[in-house]
C-alpha cells in the first residue's frame, strides 16, 4: 500500500474510534479554523489519535525546514505532560486548548517527534528520559519528577508558577480579568454579586495524590468585593470545574431561593451549566439575573444569551510555550516567567441595565 494509502487507513481508524467522519478527523488535526464543531469532539478526537498512537505523515515545507535551524529542531522530542485524564480532557476545553497552541507551534516548527504524557501514567518514566523538554499544562508538583527527568531546567510550566528561580513559566493574568468582570458588573449598577467557582489543586506527578490551592479569581473576588464594602462569604459557592457542577450548585440556589442579581462564575463551564438551571425554573439572563464568566472558551459565543467572559489567550499561551522550551533547549539560561493579558468580550449574559421587572 502506497503512503497516501496508509495515511487514510489511519485516520479511518482514528475517525471510528471517536466516532466521528474521517473528514472530520482530518480537519480537527490539522487544526481547519472554519470547522465548527463542540470542543468534546474534538477532545474526542484527539484522545483518540493518542490512543491509536496516531502521527500524521506531513511534508514540511516551510521555510522553517529549509534551513539549519529546522533540521536541528525537527531533531527535538518534546513532551507535554497534561494534569487531567483522557476522560477529564473531554470536559476541559481550557487545558485542550492550550495543548492545540503547543501541537500547532510544533508543526509550524516542523518538530515532529511530540509525546503526550498524563500524571498517572505508569510508563511515564521511561518515557521522560528520551524527552529534550517538556511542558507541563496544568498544576503539577515537580519535585519526585526531578528524579525521572534530570534536565529539569527544562521545562516550561503552563497556568502555574512553582519557582520563578527555576523554571520557565506562563500564566494568565487571573487578577486583572477578575478585576474587569467586576468592574464591568459594576458599571452596570450591579451591587449583590456572588461567586461560583471550583476548587484548585495541584497534583503529584506518578499517583493520584493532590493538594487544594487557592483559587486566584476567588482570592481577586475576595479581595475586590471587600474592598468595596460588598463582600459576603454566604454569597460564595464552590464545587468542580464542569457543566454539571454549575447546573447543580444554581438549581439548589433556586430551590433555596437564594439566586442572587448577578453572579461572576469563574469559567464558561460552570456558566453554561448555570444559565440551564435558571432558564429550566423561568429565570431570564440577563433581565433576572446577570452573569460574566471567564476564559471564553468556543461554546462561550453560542450559548443562549451568549456569554460575557473574560478571554484567556490560551492557544497563544500554548505557541509561547513551545518558543520558551525551545530557546531554553537550545542553552538559554536564565528562567523566564511570562503574564498573558485577559480581555472583557461583552456580549449578552449580562446585559447593559439592570431590569426594572424582578
Amino acid at each position: 500500500m502506497n503512503r497516501e494509502g496508509i495515511l487514510m487507513t489511519t485516520i479511518n481508524e482514528v475517525a471510528r474510534l471517536a466516532g466521528v467522519s474521517g473528514a472530520t478527523v482530518s480537519r480537527v488535526l490539522n487544526h481547519d479554523k472554519s470547522l465548527s464543531v463542540p470542543e468534546s469532539t474534538r477532545a474526542k478526537v484527539f484522545a483518540a489519535a493518542e490512543k491509536l498512537q496516531y502521527k500524521p505523515q506531513k511534508n514540511y515545507k516551510s521555510k522553517q525546514n529549509q534551513n539549519k535551524q529546522s533540521t536541528s529542531l525537527n531533531s527535538y522530542r518534546i513532551g507535554i505532560l497534561l494534569w487531567y485524564s483522557q476522560e477529564e480532557g473531554y470536559s476541559e476545553p481550557y487545558f485542550l486548548s492550550i495543548r492545540r497552541g503547543v501541537e500547532k507551534r510544533c508543526e509550524e516548527l516542523g518538530i515532529v517527534n511530540l509525546e503526550i504524557l498524563r500524571m498517572t501514567g505508569n510508563k511515564n518514566e521511561d518515557r521522560l528520559m528520551n524527552l529534550d523538554g517538556i511542558i507541563a499544562i496544568g498544576k503539577i508538583n515537580f519535585i519526585d519528577m526531578e528524579k525521572v527527568f534530570p534536565v529539569n531546567a527544562k521545562v516550561v510550566f503552563v497556568d502555574y508558577v512553582p519557582d520563578i528561580h527555576k523554571f520557565d513559566s506562563i500564566i494568565s493574568n487571573f487578577e486583572e480579568g477578575t478585576q474587569k468582570a467586576l468592574q464591568h458588573l459594576m458599571r452596570l449598577e450591579h451591587r449583590e454579586i456572588s461567586f461560583i467557582g471550583g476548587r484548585e489543586f495541584v497534583s503529584k506527578f506518578g499517583n493520584s495524590e493532590r493538594e487544594e490551592i487557592e483559587d486566584l479569581r476567588f482570592k481577586a473576588f475576595e479581595s475586590f468585593m471587600k474592598q468595596e464594602g460588598l463582600y459576603n462569604a454566604d454569597q460564595v459557592y464552590v464545587g468542580d470545574w464542569s457543566i454539571n457542577s454549575g447546573y447543580e450548585i444554581m438549581a439548589n440556589l433556586i430551590k433555596l431561593k437564594k439566586v442572587a442579581r448577578s453572579f461572576f462564575i469563574a469559567n464558561d463551564s460552570l456558566a453554561i451549566g448555570a444559565i440551564k438551571a435558571l432558564h429550566e425554573n423561568g429565570y431570564r439572563v440577563p433581565e433576572d439575573v446577570a452573569i460574566v464568566s471567564f476564559d471564553d472558551i468556543g461554546m462561550a459565543r453560542y450559548v443562549t444569551p451568549a456569554l460575557t467572559t473574560i478571554r484567556v489567550h490560551t492557544e497563544q499561551i500554548g505557541k509561547a510555550a513551545l518558543d520558551l522550551l525551545v530557546s531554553r533547549i537550545e542553552g538559554r539560561e536564565i528562567p523566564l516567567q511570562i503574564t498573558f493579558p485577559t480581555e472583557l468580550i461583552v456580549r449578552e449574559s449580562c446585559g447593559t441595565e439592570l431590569s426594572k421587572s424582578r
